[in-house]
């Protein structure tokens, strides 16, 4: 090939050098995309880290981007391992380590709570946390708890949980009750025995007392129970 002006000569070769892809895959790209990929699964406000990676790693040029996919366990919201896989032209899968963090608030002890404590707010404070690390979940709105008693122990400082509420049973076994009976503005109303501890809401069996027949009824927030007609 000849050319017309040396300078065109000397550039040539530099142009083609420039359009050519690098042969090998660059480290920091694929940081990236490993983070990129577990934000976009968690979304919000998620502080994400992939590890550093050796920087000796020699991966060929991927030909499109590669594709990222969560490897191992998904239980473990703070570490994940991404899978970064290459189809061609020469196949790989590289995985990378990846930190997250959420820092909120939530809802903790402010003292020893015993199993069985109906909750109130002086009960709870509001702390900041890496909700990354709780695989049980929390509670985070004071409103949650309202009507709520404890199913277990909690310890001073410790995360409420949603696994350790419970609701407030208003009737326990054996308690006699009220059965009511509601059709438009007719109502009637009856005597009968608890079968089993229940919370308002629940379905509850009741032994009428007059009649010793078994009726399926539910259990309202002053404890009745309703029945249908």
């Amino acid at each position: 090939m000849r050319c017309p002006l040396l300078l065109s000569c000397l550039l040539l070769p530099g142009l083609a050098w420039a359009a050519t892809p690098p042969a090998f895959q660059p480290v920091e790209g694929l940081k990236a995309a490993a983070e990129a990929y577990v934000r976009a699964q968690l979304g919000g406000a998620a502080e994400v880290t992939a590890e550093r990676l050796d920087e000796r790693v020699r991966l060929p040029a991927c030909a499109s981007a590669p594709n990222a996919t969560r490897s191992g366990q998904a239980g473990n919201t703070a570490r994940w391992t991404v899978a970064l896989s290459c189809a061609g032209p020469q196949s790989w899968t590289l995985y990378v380590p990846v930190r997250v963090s959420q820092p909120q608030n939530v809802l903790v002890a402010r003292r020893n709570l015993p199993a069985g404590s109906m909750l109130v707010a002086a009960d709870l404070r509001n702390e900041r946390r890496d909700t990354a690390t709780l695989p049980q979940g929390y509670v985070d709105e004071q409103t949650a708890v309202a009507g709520l008693v404890l199913s277990r122990p909690l310890a001073a400082g410790a995360v409420l949980t949603p696994g350790a509420l419970a609701k407030a049973t208003v009737i326990k076994r054996g308690e006699a009750v009220t059965l009511v009976g509601r059709s438009g503005s007719f109502e009637i109303r009856a005597q009968g025995k608890a079968m089993a501890d229940a919370a308002p809401g629940d379905r509850l069996a009741v032994e009428n007392t007059s009649s010793r027949r078994l009726v399926q009824g539910r259990v309202l927030a002053d404890g009745s129970v309703e029945v249908p007609l």
